[in-house]
This record gives structure tokens, sequence and C-alpha cells, in this order.
């Protein structure tokens, strides 16, 4: 039996994902932000209107957008959304609550080793054995900041920077990849000792 009307609206999750790191937190305080009618560039993102002109080119809306979020328009817009129009983006759906209960649960992220070893494979050397080492990667033993410090014969701050500029280029990576969601970026490797 269905007891829910759940509405469905699909919107353009790159221009999301790049509003939020950019720290904007609504399509309206962009819109704000740009000088620009929340209307307009909410039409981007709900593939109402196209960012491209007839001619092919970017429009300025496009430009200013991407601009803002200080990200090319082709990340916003690759080459299957460059065209996608939509006249009406949203669709009521009938659910049961188990149903509802099933997409609304919290979503959990598992990080398994092979993801992990795809991201440690995109780091230099140096960031790679730093975290290999913390994290017992290589023969199982976890190493404190003070162990690799010593080993390198150089600080324990300097490896803990080390170790935190690893983290972030391969969260960076993650998030490129679609492996992870911009908004979980935040410490989903802990490094205490």
């Amino acid at each position: 039996m269905t007891d829910f009307a759940v509405r469905i609206s699909v919107r353009n999750a790159r221009l999301l994902r790049a509003m939020k790191a950019a720290g904007y937190a609504t399509q309206a305080d962009l819109a704000r932000a740009m000088g620009k009618h929340v209307t307009h560039v909410n039409a981007l993102f709900t593939f109402r209107k196209s960012p491209l002109l007839e001619t092919g080119n970017w429009s300025e809306l496009a430009w200013d957008i991407s601009s803002m979020l200080h990200v090319e328009p082709e990340e916003l817009w690759p080459e299957q959304l460059k065209n996608v129009r939509m006249t009406k983006n949203s669709r009521e759906v009938l659910m049961s609550s188990d149903e509802v209960r099933a997409i609304a649960a919290p979503c959990t992220m598992e990080v398994d080793r092979i993801a992990v070893n795809r991201l440690i494979g995109t780091l230099d050397e140096k960031k790679r054995s730093v975290i290999e080492a913390r994290f017992g990667l290589v023969d199982g033993s976890e190493a404190t900041l003070e162990d690799v410090a010593r080993e390198r014969g150089v600080t324990r701050e300097r490896i803990r920077q080390q170790e935190t500029k690893a983290i972030r280029d391969m969260q960076r990576v993650a998030v490129q990849k679609r492996m992870m969601p911009a908004q979980k970026v935040s410490r989903w490797w802990t490094t205490d000792e």
C-alpha cells in the first residue's frame, strides 16, 4: 500500500557540489552574490535553460556562475549535460513507508581497500610513503608521527604536514572521481595516534 507521495526533482549535481564547495548554502545565496535574479540561476540548476547559446558558446550566465564557483564551465556542464533541457524537472511518485525509509535512510560510506589503494596511487612518492608508514599499509604496523620523522630525519611536525597534504590530495581526487560526495570531505580518515 502506498501512503506517501514523494516529489523527486532533477538538478545539476555538479553545480550543487561546486556551489557548496564555494561556500554558498543555497542557489538564492549564489544568485544574490552574483547580483542576478534567483529564477535565472535556478533555470540552469534545474535544466530548464541551456548553458549554451544557439551559437554553441557558453552563455553569459554560465560564465558568471562558473566564475563565482571558481571552476571552468566544462566541469559544471560536461558533454552529456550541455544540451539537456527539461520543461518539467520533477515528478510525484507514490511510495510505501518501507520504500520511503529505504531512500531516506542515512547514507554510510565505506572506504574499501581497493579504493584507498587507488587514491594512494595518485600521490607522489614522498606523500605515499608517509601514508603507508602511518597507517601500516605495507607491513601492517602503524607508525607514530615520531617514528616516521625519526626514520626520515625530519621533525614530527613536517611528517604531520605531509600526512595532512596527502589526505587532502586523496580527498580531492575522491570527490573528482565521485568516490565520495563533496560534503563528506571532512575527516573521513582519522590521523589520531
